[in-house]
């Protein structure tokens, strides 16, 4: 059985901007996937709301535990042995009190890169392979995502391209979400059961890919 790890925000937690709480189980993207890659595959989910790449502030929600890089170590760890470790970070490093930008949120990740690098937790005391992934693009944020985010996420759209230069610099696997669905939930900055579904497809084909099927 191949171990893969999902490593992520809100979007890959689940939120559910209709009803402010997660989807099911097999209605997020995670979920999905694991049905769709089957039993020879372990999907193990670590989404976060408010989960950033290397931010920590009091507006952080559950912000002792959500600076992506200092955390991830831990994660490692815990589910060693790893085959893949997915990540899917940056969004939250737009929030408008942090003035960030597409290459401050690639650099964020490439610290969460270089932990898995130092953490031994593949097979054997091996590293693990990573997917680093742009994450969807959001639009238009509405509601309170609007107040978190503000009304100009312009420079949000070179994530992927900032992201790429940072996969080949590591020498890991890169996937451009972006390609593959848009923020459609209700407050266009988190996924709907659609754009659930069209993502897990994506990633399980990169997934075969990398790792066989």
């Amino acid at each position: 059985m191949k171990h893969i790890l999902c490593y992520g925000d809100s979007l890959t937690w689940g939120y559910d901007a209709e009803t402010s709480v997660r989807f099911p189980y097999d209605k997020r993207w995670t979920g999905i996937l694991q049905k769709e890659l089957g039993h020879a595959y372990r999907i193990i989910e670590e989404g976060l709301n408010g989960r950033t790449t290397v931010f920590n502030d009091a507006f952080t929600p559950n912000q002792a535990y959500g600076v992506g890089a200092d955390v991830l170590p831990m994660i490692l760890s815990s589910h060693a042995p790893l085959d893949l470790v997915i990540i899917m970070l940056g969004t939250n490093d737009f929030q408008a009190h942090r003035h960030a930008d597409a290459k401050t949120a690639a650099r964020g990740c490439g610290s969460c890169i270089s932990q898995v690098f130092g953490s031994n937790a593949g097979r054997d005391n091996g590293i693990p392979k990573v997917l680093l992934v742009a994450p969807p693009v959001p639009e238009k944020p509405v509601g309170f995502m609007e107040v978190a985010f503000g009304d100009d996420l312009s420079g949000i759209e070179k994530m992927a391209h900032y992201y790429e230069v940072t996969a080949k610099f590591f020498g890991v696997d890169f996937m451009n979400a972006a390609k593959a669905v848009k923020t459609n939930g209700a407050d266009g900055i988190h996924l709907d059961e659609q754009d659930n579904a069209l993502l897990a497809q994506c990633f399980s084909e990169k997934i075969r890919v990398m790792l066989g099927s």
